[in-house]
């Protein structure tokens, strides 16, 4: 469903009207080293920049995925973490998680919980990755642009298609590192 109240993109993207905004290079411990345009660190996996991602659970332990829209530059019409973006310079992480579950699934966040954080590289980026964890039940208003649908999924039905080349190389690497956490969090108000 479309969130028409949406204000869509934050206030660092609105000012860049070519969608190019800046994002901090980091080292492997997630140090800035630099900055440089968005459009730099895709093509070139030597420029280590930061993202964020939030995987939302239910309350029956299953975990809410994205299907990325169609027109997306990196892995389009892949299912893919609930929430994921770059975080712009001079953006906390905090501020950037804030940002993108807005974006994408039209929620704030609440009661999110740090996990742990990792370096993902492939041959077409490498990114700092913060990984979160929020209880959630829905209901989720996407953004059509940023996502084609959202589902939860039970872990043994997702484990069962993982492999089949339906979901992005990221969260195919991350999901075994994301398993021990479903449902050992606690709920929100426990």
């Amino acid at each position: 469903m479309n969130n028409a109240g949406n204000s869509g993109k934050r206030a660092g993207r609105e000012a860049n009207t070519t969608n190019d905004e800046i994002v901090d290079l980091v080292d492997t411990s997630g140090a800035v080293t630099g900055s440089v345009p968005r459009s730099k660190v895709h093509g070139n996996p030597a420029l280590l920049h930061p993202v964020v991602h939030v995987h939302i659970i239910n309350s029956r332990n299953e975990i809410l995925l994205q299907k990325r829209a169609a027109s997306k530059q990196v892995q389009p019409d892949k299912w893919d973490t609930a929430v994921g973006g770059h975080i712009i310079s001079g953006e906390s992480v905090q501020e950037a998680l804030a940002a993108e579950m807005q974006e994408e699934l039209g929620i704030a966040p609440e009661n999110v919980l740090f996990l742990f954080s990792y370096v993902h590289s492939n041959v077409f980026e490498s990114e700092f990755v913060y990984v979160h964890l929020m209880r959630h039940e829905g209901p989720f208003c996407v953004d059509p642009e940023e996502v084609a649908e959202v589902r939860f999924w039970h872990p043994v039905e997702l484990e069962s298609v993982l492999g089949d080349g339906g979901f992005t190389p990221n969260f195919v690497d991350e999901y075994p590192m994301l398993k021990p956490y479903i449902g050992s969090t606690p709920h929100a108000g426990q």
